[in-house]
């Protein structure tokens, strides 16, 4: 039997418990088997709809404490991630350096990071909120909203912090779970397969013209027929070891 103020919780706001249900999904590594990189992208997706923000890009720390894209909502969040990691600077960046929230508003007159600021509102963005993601005392990385009004509430903030320390949370207590040297084997080359996965799809999308699963679509697709490993095509992409030319000519 189900507790009742779970019940009454979801009543009031079913994105809740839709947020809840995936983070026990991260928790229980029961995702119908998803590696972490796709449970933390539709985990993302699903934040965007609790604040509600336009898209979102998270962050993840390496080894080394080097900050690398390991989900985006959209192209366009992808883009704007891939900019700051390119630049070293923007909210995210400053966010992680400094271990505390940064916003940027009214993104058409900004008073900071204008090259990014520019690009935010060509993608139809007026701010950006980012948001450290903490277990502890120790950083995770940053998860980034981009929101389309130019101000963002402080009751927006507020719930965004709250959502993101859960998302901290939940990974955190995964790898509790696990045996600390064989999880943080798995979590860095998961890491960093899953980096040179967003950045081959991005590579995709902006070159064929079409959204970032479609890319991930045509990704899996080719590797299938080549029988190859999807990391393993990804470095091949970013790297330019195989052309997009191929890759369409070989799924006609």
């Amino acid at each position: 039997m189900r507790d009742e103020d779970e019940t009454e919780a979801e009543e009031r706001d079913p994105r809740w418990a839709q947020v809840a249900r995936l983070v026990v999904g991260v928790i229980s590594d029961s995702d119908h088997g998803d590696d972490l990189g796709t449970v933390l992208t539709r985990l993302i997706r699903e934040l965007v709809d609790v604040l509600p923000a336009g898209e979102a890009g998270l962050l993840l720390l390496d080894d080394d404490q080097h900050p690398g894209l390991a989900a985006a909502t959209d192209t366009a969040a992808h883009r704007l991630e891939v900019q700051q990691l390119t630049t070293g600077e923007g909210p995210c960046i400053e966010a992680i350096h400094t271990g505390r929230l940064v916003l940027v508003t009214d993104l058409e007159r900004p008073a900071r990071f204008p090259d990014l600021a520019g690009a935010a509102v060509a993608d139809g963005f007026r701010s950006i909120l980012a948001v450290p993601m903490r277990a502890n005392a120790d950083l995770l990385g940053c998860v980034n909203f981009f929101f389309r009004s130019p101000q963002v509430s402080d009751d927006a903030a507020r719930r965004a912090q709250d959502v993101v320390d859960v998302v901290a949370l939940s990974i955190a207590t995964r790898e509790q779970l696990h045996d600390a040297t064989q999880l943080a084997d798995q979590l860095a080359r998961a890491l960093q397969s899953r980096i040179v996965i967003e950045q081959a799809k991005g590579v995709l999308a902006e070159r064929l013209d079409v959204s970032l699963d479609e890319a991930f679509g045509v990704m899996r697709r080719f590797a299938r027929t080549r029988r190859m490993a999807l990391p393993v095509l990804a470095r091949k992409v970013v790297s330019r070891q195989i052309a997009i030319a191929e890759v369409l000519e070989d799924l006609v």
